[in-house]
């Protein structure tokens, strides 16, 4: 709900100011997992599940990145992908050999999988989704 609170916020805050900088970086800072989140991207949940929660990585009217914060994602969403492990918690499934979603996953804690995915919108760049996701991962 604190997130929900801050993404909306952000969304009403002109983002030109030292001080709305901060209350973006605050925001991603609050996150369940870290990511590198260029200038005036923004992370939104969706409506809350009963054990998970959805974010879409937009800029403006533009969908780039959808993740999953929770225990049992659908990994992987399309089942023609290739899906490699990588080590470490993690799993990548490829599409022509291009990475489109990605899989974290651990032990303990909460969430136990990050369930990473490309979704993008007519006008979104393909070059920077891919590094949205690629950068994503359990916060520290």
């Amino acid at each position: 709900m604190r997130t929900l609170l801050i993404a909306a916020a952000l969304a009403l805050a002109p983002m030109a100011t030292p001080a709305a900088a901060r209350a973006e970086a605050a925001a991603v800072a609050d996150l369940p997992f870290k990511i590198d989140l260029p200038a005036g991207f923004e992370v939104t949940p969706r409506p809350r599940g009963p054990d998970f929660i959805v974010f879409d990585v937009v800029k403006g009217a533009d969908s780039y990145v959808g993740v999953y914060v929770g225990g049992f994602a659908s990994f992987p969403m399309h089942k023609d992908l290739k899906v490699e492990g990588r080590g470490g918690g993690l799993k990548v499934a490829l599409r022509d050999g291009r990475p489109v979603e990605y899989l974290w996953f651990r032990e303990t804690g909460w969430p136990t999988q990050l369930h990473v995915w490309i979704q993008v919108g007519a006008d979104a760049d393909p070059a920077i989704a891919d590094r949205i996701a690629a950068s994503i991962g359990f916060a520290p």
